[in-house]
């Protein structure tokens, strides 16, 4: 039981994803499985590594639950999001994706893996994110989504100074 402790609590995460979806981010019950998830990320992979069980099939369901769980939060946030925010804040939210997409996009052809660092301002971005929904109704969620986007800015401009630097020493490995 110990070595699946963390793919059950990722499991878990999957399945509150999935509930989600059929709850109103009006309910306070969407806002209980919604922190839940959130809650759940955090706590398989500490429990992977404290107790050392971290396996492929966990990192492989934690992608899963990770791609399933922003799709969700996309089709549930992103109509009050487009209705609150102005048009050139998008500018910079898709400037950030298209950023990262294409780092993704670069290591992979040139190294072959699907990588990503999870530098602290990856992390602080993630976390800026994550408060999104309680904060949708605020008076102060533009200043918010401003804060989000300068450090995901800074994030991914870390990430390609790193991609930039693994990519000169995986060449120094190979010549």
């Amino acid at each position: 039981m110990k070595k699946h402790i963390a793919n059950i609590i990722t499991c878990t995460r999957i399945i509150g994803t999935i509930c989600l979806m059929f709850l109103e981010p009006s309910e306070n019950y969407f806002y209980y499985v919604y922190t839940y998830c959130g809650i759940s990320d955090v706590l398989d992979g500490l429990a992977a590594r404290s107790l050392k069980i971290a396996s492929s099939l966990g990192s492989i369901l934690d992608s899963i639950s990770d791609l399933l769980f922003y799709s969700v939060m996309m089709i549930k946030m992103l109509p009050t999001l487009n209705e609150i925010l102005p048009e050139y804040i998008w500018y910079f939210v898709y400037a950030i994706l298209l950023m990262r997409l294409l780092c993704y996009t670069f290591v992979y052809f040139r190294m072959h893996k699907i990588s990503s660092r999870h530098t602290i301002y990856n992390k602080i971005t993630g976390l800026l994110v994550f408060f999104i929904p309680f904060m949708i109704k605020t008076s102060y969620m533009f200043y918010y989504s401003v804060v989000i986007i300068a450090i995901a800015l800074f994030a991914v401009s870390e990430e390609i100074y790193y991609i930039r630097k693994r990519i000169k020493n995986h060449e120094r490995v190979y010549q």
